[in-house]
């Protein structure tokens, strides 16, 4: 009974998956046919027309191809060109060679009246005719036969180049003559002038004074030395007219030895003023103007700027220097001053702007500390109520090491001045460095960042603040410290600034001083 069910269920399952209901019979079939090859054409046809549409970019070895590509397609069409010209041509001599030899035939047996040679000459004229157009046309087709590819080959590369480098037309230039241009030279004999003048005849001829004169102006020796044999002469006269000849001529001797003393003292300094002396062996007021420029190049010293002092040879000849200046630099061992403090210390003295360039320990820090404390030295002493005011000086490093290196120096060069320097440098307690600057500092030492941190916490103020220095100024600004540094100089104020219009004046005034006073600002920068 189980089996009969179950095969009765089978063939039921098969015959509804066999014969398809009256419901599934009304349902639309959808037919999965492949495209036809029209839609394939059409849609090849808009794949390509859109890629058409979309612009295409070619590499420079893709523009380069396509060029010569174009360049190839043109030459095989000039090609082309000269082919068929050349056919035409071979065809048409063709066709006149054989209109010649037919012309040749038909005069010949016409007949003529013959010539002493037995030739008719209309027919002999005939055939010679046709015998120079068969030459014409045989050398013709020889050229053209001629033309092989490299020939062709070397007429398309001569064609290129006159294209684009020019070709020489073959011209020449027309020679240019002087036949409608006026000549300005002329001979010698042809000069009429040295029978006007004589001047032009006899021409003078500068002789060698062998030191004895001056080639472009007087020489005051030797105008001296005839003034004085006129005058000894004069001397002479006027004692033999009084008839005391050898009192004259004594008086006349005792003159001529003083003059000749005169001349040979004269002589000595000229020669020590003289390129013979090196300027290390001459007295400060000896050198001159030559000496000064040696001694620059020696030291490769150079300038830029107005109206400049000299620089220093040696530490006793800067007469801006106090004693006290003079001994701390003696007992730190600085015996001559380096290239970059003899030119700076002396414009510093001067209370003018600087900026200094010399290499890694050049003793740059001297050079802007020795100005610095001859400045402060011309200022009142620092006391509680001046303290209020700030410091009286500002030296700026982009580095906390390199401040306390500046700071130990400065406390070296101020030993016998007995004045305070304050450090403000990150990584120290700021309250104790801010008690520093309230018991008042000549010198501020100290880093962008700290400086504004305390004088945004009222640790000190820059009222007073006439002396600005920035050390390592370009490697403050690549650290990106321009910022800091414009906002410290903001807080020193603004009514202490040189006018620039009176600048150039004041300048000159201090140079001719020797000294100038400590209204101005002073800013120094040292790279």
């Amino acid at each position: 009974a189980h089996t009969a069910v179950v095969v009765v269920f089978v063939r039921d399952r098969v015959s509804r998956s066999r014969f398809p209901s009256e419901k599934s019979r009304r349902r639309p079939m959808r037919a999965n046919l492949p495209p036809s090859l029209e839609d394939l054409a059409k849609q090849r046809r808009d794949a390509n027309a859109a890629d058409a549409a979309k612009p295409t970019f070619l590499t420079k070895e893709q523009r380069a191809a396509a060029a010569m590509k174009r360049r190839e397609e043109e030459v095989a069409a000039q090609r082309a060109k000269m082919e068929d010209a050349r056919e035409s041509f071979t065809k048409r001599v063709a066709e006149e060679s054989a209109r010649a030899r037919a012309g040749t035939a038909s005069g010949g047996g016409r007949g003529g009246a013959p010539t002493r040679f037995g030739r008719d000459n209309r027919g002999s004229g005939s055939a010679r005719g046709g015998g120079r157009g068969r030459g014409r046309g045989r050398s013709a087709m020889e050229e053209e036969v001629r033309d092989t590819p490299e020939t062709e080959r070397e007429r398309e590369l001569e064609m290129l180049k006159r294209q684009y480098m020019g070709g020489d037309d073959g011209k020449k230039k027309p020679k240019q003559n002087n036949r409608n241009k006026f000549i300005f030279d002329w001979r010698k004999d042809e000069d009429t002038s040295r029978d006007l003048n004589p001047l032009y005849d006899k021409t003078f001829e500068v002789a060698p004074l062998f030191g004895r004169g001056m080639l472009g102006g007087v020489d005051r020796r030797e105008q001296a030395r005839a003034n004085e044999e006129r005058e000894r002469a004069l001397i002479q006269k006027s004692r033999k007219d009084l008839g005391d000849a050898s009192g004259g001529a004594k008086e006349a001797r005792r003159i001529e030895d003083d003059h000749e003393r005169r001349r040979r003292e004269q002589d000595e300094r000229e020669f020590k003023r003289t390129f013979k002396q090196h300027w290390s062996d001459k007295a400060l007021s000896d050198m001159t103007e030559r000496d000064w420029r040696i001694f620059r190049e020696d030291f490769s010293i150079s300038y830029k700027g107005g109206r400049l002092p000299l620089p220093m040879r040696a530490w006793d000849e800067c007469k801006g220097l106090p004693k006290e200046i003079l001994r701390a630099i003696a007992k730190v061992g600085y015996e001559k001053p380096s290239p970059i403090q003899m030119a700076s210390i002396p414009i510093g003295l001067l209370k003018r702007d600087v900026i200094g360039i010399a290499e890694t320990g050049s003793g740059k820090t001297c050079a802007f500390v020795v100005p610095m404390l001859a400045h402060i030295m011309e200022l009142p002493k620092m006391t509680d109520e001046v303290a209020a005011l700030g410091p009286y000086a500002l030296i700026m490093a982009p580095t906390r090491e390199l401040a306390q290196q500046i700071e130990e120096e400065t406390l070296k060069f101020a030993q016998y001045l007995d004045y305070r320097v304050g450090l403000v440098v990150g990584g120290q307690s700021i309250e104790d460095q801010g008690f520093t600057l309230r018991r008042g500092v000549e010198i501020l030492v100290g880093t962008p960042g700290r400086i504004i941190d305390v004088i945004e916490r009222r640790y000190t103020v820059l009222g007073q603040c006439n002396y600005i220095v920035l050390d390592e100024a370009d490697r403050m600004i690549d650290m990106g410290f321009e910022p800091q540094v414009i906002e410290v100089m903001e807080a020193m104020g603004s009514s202490n600034l040189k006018p620039i219009e009176e600048a150039e004046d004041l300048d000159g005034q201090a140079l001719e001083k020797g000294s100038a006073g400590g209204r101005y600002r002073t800013t120094e920068m040292f790279f």
